[in-house]
Formats: structure tokens, sequence, C-alpha cells
């Protein structure tokens, strides 16, 4: 789940400066280097900008089992990770002049990081917090009434509270610190109201739900910028790309600005729909002609060209080199030769594979939407990018979506996943044409849930162009 992922998988190495003179040499020694700890990365935090463009060029590399130091002149976010699978992590608050040693303890089929020297308290808060605090945040994408979501989440918030009351009386921690971490408290409970908001926005009154909610612009605070992302980004209509563009110019401190318009960018660039076309290339345009920013500068520079498919029918390159394999009589067919037997209807591509979990969840709750779908004169594709073909027949037996059912062959170097970036945006992934087999939606909303009405909503308000004619 998207909100899981940002609570306990996004890490966060965070450093504080402080007065001391000459000593701003930070050093951490690895007592270990096994398969956990072989590769450790020190990454710069930007939100979830991290996940959607891959910006980890600023990060530090060093082997487990050695000592590494750098220089940490100002406060800083990162995040630190194992190369194991990056499955390991822990955040960890720093102060310039440190000098600390990490070790590792096997703990089951988990890892307890200890680390000892000065200021030692700084890295194992997160650590300590987690094992006092058996409490697990509610989860925003089950079928849970608003305010109990939101008491529950205030339950959490309030554990976290009287945690850190306790460790400032037992561990010598800087006030910085306190200030970083009741930021991260605060900006965790609001961040869960608005993943609430944008899993269930048909179910509850956003500006209500809301009322009385502060972000905490602490610059270390991980969680303020997703909270940010999800005001400004996923909870944002297509109406508002301008607005919110101008208000974190003006509203959100210097160190989010940049990651959140690269956020702002990114999603509805992804997202593909005409209706915002001039606000987003006028912004685009902006950038690329004044600003200095290099990561925006390549946001803009692989984006532009992505959102201009939008509107457009598939390259003849496109439609006739990529060739899916047919689950109904396992024959070989193009992908124009797919639209062709659609005929003049819409057309809906569902992008999945028989290992991705979220897919197979999608499969299951969407049956009854995919159904209503079709009513409406919108076909319903399957385009499996399985490297395994029994996986991918035994998937479709047990999910039972036999019916325009295609495997992708060759999805590596098919010309439709990279024309359609699908391994960069991940799957599932649904991709919506309109009559004239045009790009509508290069990110369609799930066809499950608060998002199946936002989808719906796009239909029906262009008929012209999706819905099927009454006989």
């Amino acid at each position: 789940m998207k909100c899981k992922i940002l609570f306990y998988t996004l890490a966060l190495l965070l450093f504080a400066s402080c007065a001391r003179k000459n000593k701003n040499i930070a050093v951490i020694h690895s007592d270990v280097a096994d398969s956990v700890f072989k590769e450790i990365h020190l990454v710069p935090y930007k939100g979830m900008a991290n996940y959607l463009t891959q910006f980890y060029d600023e990060g530090f590399t060093f082997s487990g089992g050695t000592t590494f130091s750098w220089k940490v002149d100002t406060v800083e976010s990162r995040t630190f990770f194992s190369h194991n699978n990056g499955y390991f992590w822990t955040p960890i608050f720093i102060t310039p002049g440190d000098s600390v040693s990490v070790k590792l303890l096997k703990n089951g089929e988990q890892y307890d990081v200890i680390f000892e020297g000065e200021n030692a308290a700084h890295y194992n808060y997160e650590s300590k917090k987690r094992k006092a605090i058996q409490m697990e945040d509610p989860n925003p994408t089950q079928d849970i009434a608003p305010y109990e979501y939101k008491k529950q989440l205030l339950a959490c918030r309030i554990e976290e509270e009287k945690f850190l009351e306790k460790y400032k009386k037992e561990n010598k921690v800087s006030a910085e610190f306190v200030d970083y971490a009741s930021a991260e408290i605060n900006n965790k409970y609001v961040l869960g109201l608005y993943c609430y908001v944008y899993f269930n926005k048909c179910k509850v009154d956003a500006e209500k739900f809301l009322e009385g909610t502060e972000i905490v612009q602490n610059p270390l605070s991980h969680s303020a910028i997703d909270a940010f992302f999800y005001k400004y980004v996923m909870c944002a209509s297509n109406s508002d790309v301008s607005k919110n563009y101008n208000a974190i110019q003006t509203e959100v401190i210097p160190q989010f600005r940049s990651t959140l318009i690269a956020d702002l960018i990114i999603w509805f660039a992804k997202k593909g729909d005409v209706s915002y076309k001039s606000a987003l290339t006028e912004m685009m345009s902006q950038i690329e002609k004044i600003s200095q920013d290099s990561m925006l500068q390549t946001v803009v520079k692989e984006y532009g060209p992505f959102y201009s498919l939008s509107g457009t029918v598939l390259p003849d390159s496109v439609l006739d080199n990529t060739h899916l394999l047919s689950y109904k009589d396992s024959k070989e067919m193009t992908l124009r030769q797919v639209f062709e037997k659609c005929g003049n209807t819409a057309v809906c591509l569902d992008f999945w594979a028989s290992w991705c979990g979220p897919c197979r969840m999608t499969n299951a709750q969407s049956k009854e939407n995919k159904h209503e779908l079709n009513d409406k004169g919108v076909v319903v594709a399957y385009i499996s990018v399985d490297d395994d073909k029994d996986a991918w027949e035994k998937a479709v037996k047990e999910d039972d979506i036999s019916e325009n059912q295609y495997l992708l062959l060759d999805e590596e170097n098919s010309p439709l996943s990279k024309n359609l970036k699908i391994r960069e945006s991940g799957i599932p992934r649904f991709v919506l044409f309109n009559k004239k087999h045009e790009i509508g939606l290069l990110s369609a909303p799930r066809p499950v849930g608060c998002m199946f009405q936002d989808l719906k909503a796009v239909i029906e308000s262009n008929p012209e162009d999706y819905v099927r004619l009454n006989k």
C-alpha cells in the first residue's frame, strides 16, 4: 500500500548542524560486511521524486566493514539503506563531528541495529520507538469509516508523543533533534489523513476531515514533504495544476520546492490528461527557459515529450512491432491487430503480471466495475508483462480474466513498454484510448473504489469519445 510504503519503507538519514568549531566531519564505522551490509548507501531524500525519477545521483556509497567519513557543513537529509534489495534501513540523526559505530544483530528474520558513540541517542531513537510502540497505523485503503480511521491514527500519534517525552528524560538529546522528532510525529499524522482523503475522496468531506491540521515545515521531516506531495499533487484536481504550482512557490519552504514542483510535473505528465495541457505545458516551458535547477530541467526534458503523447495515436513503429500472445487461441498478434479487433470502440489497456500483488488485488476487486465499463462501450484488454508463460496462464485461470487477455512478448525490448514507460511507472497501469484509439489518459485511475468514480467521470463527461452509441 502506498501509504504504508511512505510510513515504513521510506528512510531518512538526518543531519543537524551545531556550533562546534572545526568539527564538520561525520564518521560512521560499520563492523559488518555480510549480505545485508555489503554496500551501504547514503542518499538525499527528495520525497516522491526519489521514487518517480530515481534521483539517487547525489548520494554516497561505501562498503560494509569499513569506516566512512564525509564533510557536513549544513543540515542535510539522506536515506541510509543496504544494497541487499534495499530492504534494510534506519533513519538516523547526525550532528557534524560525531563518530559512531554501527553493529548489526539478527533478530529472527529481522535485524536490529545498535549505534554506539557520541550522540548515540539520536541514532537509536527510531529503532527503540519501533520496539516500544506495538500499535500499527490504520490502513487507509481498507473499508474503515473516516472518523474511526482518524481516531486510530490519533491514538498512534499520542503514543509516539508519549514515547518522545520519555525518551527525552532518559537520554541526552539536542533541542534540534526534539524539534525534528516532534515535527515528524505531527507530519506523519497529517500525511495519514491526506492518504485517507486520496483513497476515499468519494466518501469523505476533505475540507472538514482535514480541518485544524497543519504541516510543520521542518526541513528534516520526510513526512512533511510527503504530506505536501499528497496535498498539492495526489489530491489535486485537473484544475489545480497552475494553482498548486503557484502555492508551492509561495507557501512552501525553499528546501521542499524543487522536489514538489518535480513531483507535480511528473504526476500530471504521467496521468496524461489533455484537459490541463496549456497549464502544464506553460509550466514546463517556463522552467526550461529560466530555471537553474538541474533536477527540474531533467524532469522537463524527460516528461515533456512523454506528456505530448496524450491525445495522439500510437506510432506505427509501436503498433506494428509490439507482439502479443493471445490467451484464447495462443496466436501471436500485433498491437494494431488487437485495436482492429476492438473496432471503433474505446479501449482500456490493463498492464499487469502474475507476480504483482496490487495487480492481482485489482483483478479481484474490479470485476463488476470492468463489466460496467464494457456496458458503456469501453473494452478492457489485459496485457501481461510476465516473462513466465506458465505463471501467466495459471494466474489468468485463478483470476478468471481470460477475455481479451494477451502476453506482451519480449517485454524488456518491446516498443510499447518503452513508449508508455511501463517499467518506469510500474504496474498495475491503465491506459485509456478513445474510439479513435487516441490516448485519452496515459495513466488512468484504477477501476476500484473511489478511483473508479474518477475514471467514470472522465468517460461520462466525454461520451462522444468513449461511450458506445445506443443501437
